[in-house]
């Protein structure tokens, strides 16, 4: 099974009615050319499957989530996405209340669950709050005592010294508070140390790869480009094959 990963979208109806938001976030707004070359290369890798690591929208609206849903069924085969902040967040970055509802009302999933895919669990864990749902460690821990390989797909990276330590070295001065799960500090290692062949991670808006504990772990750039900004990476996915547990990065130009 071939899986296309993506990473952050951060869509933006460009025809929404926050207009004066959409102009203060036009270098994502205006991201409909590179949208269609994202698309046309992941038609082109002819994946089973296409996981957003999160952040699909850049704001939590009606209008942002059809916008992101047509632009994901555009590419022509299933989808799921695991949730980032943005997804659950108003356009003033307070909290909706409501986004899991929204998200369900378009088809789609941002709950905690487990994907089979010819032998290897995918399993995608809702972080977009810095933090993991209370049941998150005794269902890992069921799903664990289960064989077989398995993937993880979660917005936030875990809150481990590895992983902080990587990101303050890219991007010095980062808020650990928000860019590590840091309401979860202990889960990694009461749960997750050791148990995943592959972890991927948005977020961050920058590609970086490490391991730990027999794990390869992946922060995933912005799959889009900015209109006229420039990100670290930026305009890049991941194909996974299911069958060979091997990966390879595509660019989108």
């Amino acid at each position: 099974m071939k899986l296309a990963i993506i990473g952050d979208s951060h869509c933006i109806d460009p025809g929404g009615p926050e207009i004066e938001k959409g102009q203060q976030r036009h270098h994502f707004r205006d991201t409909l050319e590179s949208q269609r070359r994202l698309c046309a290369a992941i038609r082109e890798e002819s994946p089973d499957l296409v996981l957003s690591a999160g952040d699909l929208v850049d704001w939590c609206s009606p209008a942002n989530l059809a916008f992101a849903c047509s632009f994901m069924n555009s590419m022509g085969v299933p989808w799921e996405m695991t949730p980032g902040n943005h997804d659950f967040n108003r356009a003033d970055h307070s909290e909706q209340a409501d986004a899991a509802a929204l998200w369900q009302e378009c088809g789609v999933a941002t709950h905690n669950r487990v994907i089979e895919a010819e032998g290897v669990r995918l399993v995608l864990i809702d972080s977009h709050n810095s933090g993991l749902p209370d049941s998150t460690g005794s269902w890992l821990d069921t799903l664990c005592a289960q064989p077989g390989p398995m993937i993880c797909l979660t917005h936030v990276p875990w809150s481990i010294p590895l992983l902080r330590d990587l990101i303050l070295q890219r991007q010095p001065g980062r808020d650990l508070t928000k860019y590590v799960q840091s309401k979860a500090p202990d889960f990694y290692q009461q749960h997750a140390a050791g148990r995943f062949l592959y972890t991927f991670f948005g977020h961050l808006h920058f590609a970086a790869q490490t391991r730990l504990n027999g794990s390869r772990m992946n922060i995933l750039p912005l799959s889009i480009e900015a209109s006229d900004r420039e990100y670290p990476e930026q305009g890049r996915f991941v194909m996974f094959d299911t069958s060979t547990l091997k990966l390879h990065w595509r660019h989108i130009s």
